[in-house]
């Protein structure tokens, strides 16, 4: 008898685990392939930045790299990797100025992602680990500054007026 209870025990816990399981399976992404690349989307306008696969919105970064699009490198490989002001520069600079390696037609499939807001002076950040301002010069030697959200990239802050030499 005590042999029979702990066989319908052990079924029940069996059917249990089986239907938990199979709840789990069913659960799908509800976003749309569009929407979830979207999502995956880095400042460099790479899925994942290049360095993960995008799964239901969300990156999946390989080792090492993490960020919500994968686009910080490993403490390891810092020096031989582009920064985000680097993997931004180029959509910056077709996006305000049409100038950069982008005509209009790449600068618009390669940076549509981008959240820009022109202003004519960089807001001072006091949370220097949540923003970051990135300096470049253009062909012209002219200075030219903006700044990003570091675990929002798509968010880039940029200083109207470029400065240059007489």
């Amino acid at each position: 008898m005590a042999m029979l209870r702990v066989f319908i025990l052990f079924l029940l816990i069996s059917c249990l685990v089986l239907s938990v399981e199979g709840r789990k399976k069913k659960r799908r992404c509800t976003l749309s392939t569009t929407a979830s690349r979207k999502k995956c989307t880095s400042a460099s306008g790479r899925l994942c930045n290049g360095q993960g696969g995008c799964l239901c919105g969300k990156c999946r970064c390989k080792w090492g790299y993490s960020g919500p699009t994968c686009e910080l490198c490993p403490a390891a490989r810092r020096d031989s990797c582009p920064s985000t002001c680097d993997n931004l520069k180029s959509c910056v600079e077709c996006r305000v100025w049409q100038t950069g390696p982008y005509n209009r037609q790449s600068c618009r499939r390669v940076c549509y992602h981008l959240r820009l807001s022109i202003v004519d002076e960089l807001p001072v950040y006091h949370h220097a680990a949540s923003t970051h301002v990135c300096q470049f010069k253009d062909k012209h030697n002219c200075a030219y500054s903006f700044a990003y959200e570091v675990y929002a990239s798509k968010n880039v802050i940029v200083k109207r007026v470029t400065e240059c030499p007489n």
